[in-house]
């Protein structure tokens, strides 16, 4: 978002107060929380199994996708989530 911020012209005249705010806390607090939740995981497991642990929501995202939306998968996508579906079988078996 910063990055959008610093390389187009964007016109903020048309954003209000509680505009700027609110996109400041969506920028902010969902992303401290993401990283209490990352610090908090590896107290509890090991380091490699919070880094599997990461590349689960977008398998998991995209079979809900498929599944509740009825988004349709070509060979391209189908072989990106069986390959990390299979980085994540590899890594936990260490």
């Amino acid at each position: 978002m910063a990055f959008s911020a610093a390389t187009e012209d964007p016109d903020w005249s048309g954003v209000t107060t509680t505009g700027r705010l609110g996109l400041l806390y969506v920028a902010l607090v969902p992303m401290l929380l993401a990283y209490l939740a990352w610090l908090r995981a590896l107290r509890l497991v090991t380091a490699s199994t919070a880094a599997t642990a990461v590349l689960n929501p977008p398998v998991i995202g995209g079979a809900v996708s498929g599944l509740w939306l009825g988004e349709t998968f070509g060979a391209r996508q189908l072989v990106v989530l069986a390959m990390t579906r299979a980085g994540v079988a590899l890594a936990a078996l260490r």
